[in-house]
């Protein structure tokens, strides 16, 4: 594991990199994601704080857009009345359950997975959070390519740590650079994401006869 220096210094590297629309999506990037979860708040009655955990809960190994048609079927099945689809890994549907439940004490806990508790306070704008994911980590670490070690909760707090300091030295808040770094990451390993995935998505599953157009 490379010290908080030098991963400091990684971090500030990929930031400089990130070209003007890469900083402009970047800082975009979580004021987006508070603006679906209140769309999901203001369509079925619930807490934004709600919309946001089940987002979060739903999140791993999920790519943005699927993430945001899967919290919207659970929220909307959960409004209805019928039985939740199974979405998600593990414990990932129970936890946006009880998030919906009212209970908001299992995903503001830090004991159940460090990167859900953090993207659910970095979705809803809190700061001194950094959501840390393999592409996050691979900044950290300076390399872009496929191996990048696991994550213990140890190892997680030290990566957030740098990068709150680097936004500290920046003077920017964390959940911003997290997200315009994450975008030059991609970018640097030539992922490319469709915009306009998630209304294709929702469209095919309201409209079962469009699924293959």
């Amino acid at each position: 594991m490379l010290d908080n220096d030098t991963m400091v210094i990684n971090i500030l590297a990929a930031y400089a990199d990130a070209n003007t629309s890469e900083r402009r999506d970047g800082f975009a990037w979580y004021p987006e994601a508070l603006d679906f979860a209140q769309g999901l708040t203001d369509a079925y009655g619930i807490r934004v704080e709600q919309s946001a955990a089940v987002i979060a809960a739903l999140s791993p190994q999920l790519d943005w857009e699927r993430n945001k048609v899967w919290a919207a079927e659970v929220v909307e099945a959960w409004h209805a009345g019928t039985i939740l689809p199974r979405r998600g890994l593990g414990n990932s549907l129970r936890r946006a359950a009880i998030a919906l439940r009212g209970d908001l004490t299992d995903i503001q806990r830090e004991s159940g997975s460090l990167k859900v508790n953090r993207f659910y306070h970095s979705i809803l704008g809190h700061a001194g959070y950094a959501t840390v994911d393999r592409h996050a980590l691979r900044v950290a670490l300076g390399n872009y390519g496929d191996a990048v070690p696991a994550m213990s909760d140890g190892t997680y707090r030290k990566v957030e740590r740098a990068y709150i300091d680097a936004s500290g030295e920046l003077r920017k808040a964390t959940r911003h650079i997290q997200a315009v770094t994450w975008i030059v990451c991609r970018r640097e390993r030539g992922l490319i994401d469709d915009p306009n995935k998630y209304a294709r998505e929702m469209a095919k599953r309201r409209h079962p006869s469009n699924a293959n157009r």
